[in-house]
């Protein structure tokens, strides 16, 4: 019995550190100006959909009475479970958002059903529903801008002379057409973390018909300099000062 109790303790304190690290990942990356990125994105995220599922189900076959650590984890889940998923909400892969989705949905299931009513049950909820709210709002904003249903095709990669930087061709569909869209990004990321890495946004430099893919006209001047059908820009904002 007490082995019993310990896992089912246990559980939701690991469900909840798990869905944790991609948000503080993301938040140290944000206060120093880089973008984190995982490695291997759909894995980290299956992974936490196959817990909180398996969470879910076994609180719902032992119904478990939560412990005082059970209770804590199941208050921090929910919210966290929502800024986990708002870190997908501008991924390449939509399978990962809607999996975030999934997971967080286990995860509010098992905070309605076995988290007892409280003061803190409620701040709880009303920050979650405010995490919720802005999901949504960068949903649709993703939607009618092209960052959530964007398929982008990388057509050509062009090194710096000193190999320091590489300009990105690339075709990007979104909902209202495609475009040919020309990014700067350094060719070694600025730091390595826990499952990922931190790396300089990317700087775009070129935006024009989807037809230009394949008619523009790229070459480097020198080192931190790109010209694209013969004007110059400049690349050294994308290094951070």
């Amino acid at each position: 019995m007490k082995a019993k109790n310990a896992i089912m303790t246990a559980i939701p304190i690991v469900l909840c550190l798990l869905l944790l690290l991609v948000p503080i990942l993301e938040l140290v990356g944000l206060c120093k100006g880089y973008e984190f990125s995982l490695n291997n994105e759909l894995v980290i995220v299956i992974v936490q959909a196959v817990l909180a599922v398996g969470a879910l189900v076994a609180f719902l076959v032992i119904k478990p009475e939560p412990n005082l650590a059970c209770r804590a984890a199941l208050l921090l889940a929910a919210p966290i479970a929502v800024a986990n998923a708002l870190c997908f909400v501008d991924s390449e892969s939509v399978a990962s958002l809607i999996i975030a989705l999934i997971c967080g949905g286990c995860v509010f299931t098992l905070y309605i059903r076995f988290l007892p009513d409280s003061n803190l049950k409620a701040a709880s909820a009303v920050i979650s529903v405010l995490l919720t709210i802005l999901l949504a709002v960068l949903f649709v904003w993703g939607l009618i801008y092209g960052s959530v249903i964007k398929q982008k095709t990388v057509h050509e990669e062009i090194a710096s002379p000193n190999g320091e930087y590489i300009a990105v061709v690339c075709s990007e569909k979104a909902l209202f057409g495609t475009d040919t869209v020309i990014y700067i990004r350094k060719a070694a990321p600025e730091g390595k973390a826990l499952f990922g890495s931190y790396r300089v946004p990317d700087m775009q430099v070129y935006e024009g018909e989807d037809h230009e893919v394949k008619s523009a006209v790229l070459s480097w001047l020198d080192d931190e300099t790109l010209i694209i059908n013969d004007r110059a820009y400049r690349v050294v904002k994308t290094a951070k000062e």
